[in-house]
């Protein structure tokens, strides 16, 4: 059987636009590709039995599955997750995330895993149309939650980057879209609202992780991640050289050049300059104000319970 290695495929192979995909289109008229499936909003390039094969799909008990919104860190948790699994050894090749990323690659790639490699997913889906059983195996979530201004202001330049989203728009026009959901990968706010709910009741399971904490106390959160997935290991040479490998500078050296067929003059890499409040530099005084309404009607509990307290 031919391993995952040898299955490798390059990341513009795994960027093929769907025939199905059409066009959308932000406040302000401006288009861009994408596909839609059962009302979300997705990538151009994803799979159009995506939702079905959500109901199908094979979970592994000692899978890890890493989930968040999109540009809220979680290239830099899977290397690190990778790392702690994996003893501080790094992938073999730069797109290893991307080639376990769920919603991107085919579901039949995973399946020629050996039952001896643990599965170590990345994901951006919504908590109603992730494989069911994430939730009723006994693998382990880490959700990745982050300033949504800080995620809207990457994730703008990001769309604009990837010729295969088409997308030529202004930010006076993705903003709004960005608060209406109306946007590849949708809300915001629905994305944290239904896994943090999910987080409340499965708390053994799910462990939440704010990007800031991760930024700020580095070696903390990975010392927490470490528990959270080995509660076996304890290794602080591990802990070290994992947080030594996955620092910024060496995470943007590895990936500023793995394939990616970016815009000619295109702003950054995969990895973007993750400063905390970077949305300052972005956002007028009235988006601000607008945000941070939308924040407090929507996600007031889940700062006292998680401690999120962002758009304050």
């Amino acid at each position: 059987m031919a391993t995952p290695q040898e299955q490798f495929k390059p990341i513009k192979e795994l960027l093929q636009v769907n025939k199905e995909s059409q066009l959308g289109a932000d406040a302000n008229g401006d288009s861009f590709r994408c596909l839609k499936i059962d009302g979300a909003i997705y990538d151009p390039f994803f799979r159009c039995n995506l939702h079905k094969d959500a109901d199908v799909f094979k979970v592994r008990d000692d899978d890890i599955w890493i989930v968040g919104y999109p540009r809220s860190g979680s290239h830099w948790l899977w290397e690190i997750v990778y790392l702690l699994v994996n003893k501080g050894v790094p992938p073999t090749n730069s797109i290893a995330k991307e080639l376990f990323l769920w919603e991107l690659n085919k579901k039949d790639y995973f399946d020629v895993i050996s039952t001896e490699e643990r599965r170590i997913f990345n994901s951006h889906m919504h908590s109603q149309f992730i494989p069911r059983e994430v939730f009723t195996t006994k693998c382990k979530i880490l959700y990745l939650v982050r300033d949504p201004r800080d995620v809207a202001v990457s994730w703008f330049p990001f769309l604009k980057r990837l010729p295969e989203y088409e997308y030529n728009g202004e930010w006076s026009g993705f903003f709004p879209s960005f608060l209406d959901g109306n946007v590849i990968r949708g809300s915001w706010f629905e994305h944290v609202d239904g896994w943090l709910k999910q987080a409340k009741y499965l708390e053994n399971k799910i462990m939440v992780v704010k990007y800031e904490d991760l930024h700020k106390d580095t070696l903390g959160k990975i010392r927490e991640i470490e528990s959270f997935i080995m509660p076996d290991s304890n290794c602080n040479e591990l802990r070290s050289l994992v947080k030594s490998l996955t620092s910024l500078d060496n995470m943007k050296d590895k990936n500023a050049a793995y394939g990616v067929n970016y815009k000619a003059n295109a702003d950054g890499n995969t990895i973007d300059k993750g400063i905390i409040g970077r949305w300052k530099e972005r956002l007028t005084t009235s988006q601000n104000t607008l945000i941070s309404k939308i924040y407090k009607q929507n996600m007031t509990l889940f700062d006292d319970m998680f401690g999120l307290n962002y758009c304050q």
